[in-house]
C-alpha cells in the first residue's frame, strides 16, 4: 500500500474540491489543479533516484482523503534532486511575467523542499523560483506571487520558464510527500520588439 498517514493528515471526505480558477486577465498554465480527472500533463515525479515520469494520481491521497499526488523518496538519498516533483507549464514564461503559484500539501515527516526553475522537468536553469516548502505530518496551503527574473526564464541557453522543480530529498527525513488542489496562473509578458535606427549619422 501507500502507507498513507492516517489522522491527523486525511479526514473523512473523499471528494475531490474546485479545482482554483485563475482571476480575470490572467491565463491558466495548468491541466487538471484538482486532480479529480485523469490528465497529468502538467505534473512529473522523479522517485528514489530513477527517470522523470508522468506523477501518478493515487486514490484517498489527497486533502480530505481525495485523489492526490504521491511522490516517494528513497530511505536516505545522496542529493536533494534524487527525489523531485514537477509543475510544468503549458505556456512557457518570459522575463517580467507574474506568476501564482498555490496548492495543498503534506509529508510522512516533517521536511523542507527547496525550488528550483526548470525548462522542461529536469532541465536546470535557476537555483531560485517560489522558495521553500516546509512540510509537515498535516496539509497545508502553499500561495505565493513572484515575478519571473531573467536568471528563471534566460537560464540554460534561453528556453524560459517552464517548470517548477521540488526537490523532496532536500533534508532526508521524509519518504513519501502529498500534493493536491493545484492553482498555477500567470500574466506572460510580451517579448520585447526589436528597435531599429532610423538615423542617419546620427
Amino acid at each position: 500500500g501507500l502507507g498513507i498517514p492516517s489522522e491527523p493528515l486525511f479526514r473523512s471526505s473523499s471528494e475531490d474540491a474546485p479545482a482554483p480558477v485563475a482571476p480575470e486577465g490572467w491565463t491558466n498554465l495548468i491541466e487538471n489543479g484538482n486532480l479529480a480527472g485523469e490528465s497529468v500533463v502538467s505534473f512529473f515525479s522523479k522517485e528514489a533516484n530513477g527517470a522523470n515520469t508522468n506523477s501518478t494520481i493515487a486514490a484517498m491521497a489527497g486533502k480530505d482523503n481525495s485523489r492526490g499526488i504521491v511522490v516517494k523518496s528513497a530511505d536516505n538519498p545522496s542529493q536533494a534532486w534524487d527525489t523531485q516533483f514537477w509543475i510544468k507549464f503549458n505556456e512557457t514564461l518570459t522575463t517580467g511575467s507574474k506568476l501564482h503559484v498555490e496548492f495543498d500539501y503534506a509529508a510522512s515527516k516533517a521536511a523542507k523542499a527547496s525550488t528550483q526553475a526548470h525548462g522542461a522537468p529536469g532541465d536546470y536553469q535557476h537555483w531560485a523560483c517560489i522558495g521553500d516548502v516546509n512540510f509537515t505530518t498535516e496539509w497545508q496551503h502553499f500561495s505565493k506571487d513572484i515575478d519571473v527574473t531573467a536568471d528563471m526564464a534566460t537560464g540554460n541557453n534561453g528556453k524560459g520558464l517552464i517548470s517548477i522543480a521540488f526537490n523532496l530529498a532536500e533534508e532526508k527525513t521524509a519518504t513519501e510527500y502529498y500534493f493536491d488542489n493545484f492553482g498555477v496562473w500567470a500574466q506572460i509578458a510580451e517579448l520585447p520588439k526589436e528597435w531599429k535606427d532610423i538615423m542617419v549619422n546620427g
